[in-house]
């Protein structure tokens, strides 16, 4: 792979987690999958209260100790730790939602609540990503992640302002952001 590649999906990666904020400020938010604890650190900045989900013990233990102030919890995502509607926000980011994860997020969301999810385009369209949630989701706003311009050039550094979140022909992007709102 490399470290320009690494640093690549990295800062993409990035970009999802920062495009999150308008929607999270002030919530109580379980980041589903939150592997070693990057992402949720960002979206602590912005919300209430932050819980990391992971089923993986190495990264919860990571997630804990690289991220003091976080919640960490190790769970299966489709037993996530927490009581019904408990949850202003579900984040699961750079993954397909499963079904028994899709239906278990909208177990623990509050009836207002909203899932965050995004995808890469080659695992799923938009209208596959739509379909996924639909049984307990309406999807409000669907995007796609394309970057921009100056990415083009070979060897140029790589930020997360090189990306920009469109709602035009999100399947021509990299990756599908969506907001959803619990049915």
């Amino acid at each position: 792979m490399g470290i320009a590649a690494d640093n690549y999906r990295s800062r993409r990666h990035e970009a999802a987690y920062l495009a999150t904020r308008p929607w999270i400020r002030g919530a109580t938010v379980v980041e589903a999958g939150a592997g070693e604890g990057f992402g949720a650190d960002i979206l602590s900045r912005v919300a209430r209260r932050v819980v990391a989900v992971d089923p993986d013990a190495a990264a919860c233990e990571y997630a804990a100790k690289a991220y003091p102030a976080l919640t960490v919890a190790r769970a299966s995502l489709t037993a996530l730790p927490f009581a019904d509607h408990r949850a202003d926000a579900v984040v699961h980011l750079a993954a397909v939602p499963q079904p028994a994860f899709v239906a278990e997020a909208a177990r623990i969301l509050r009836p207002v609540g909203v899932l965050i999810v995004s995808t890469a385009t080659t695992e799923l369209s938009a209208a596959g990503l739509t379909e996924a949630l639909a049984p307990h989701f309406r999807v409000d706003r669907l995007y796609g992640v394309h970057p921009r311009r100056r990415l083009r050039r070979p060897g140029a550094p790589v930020t997360h302002r090189d990306f920009h979140f469109g709602e035009e022909a999100p399947d021509t992007g990299l990756d599908l952001f969506a907001l959803a709102i619990r049915r």
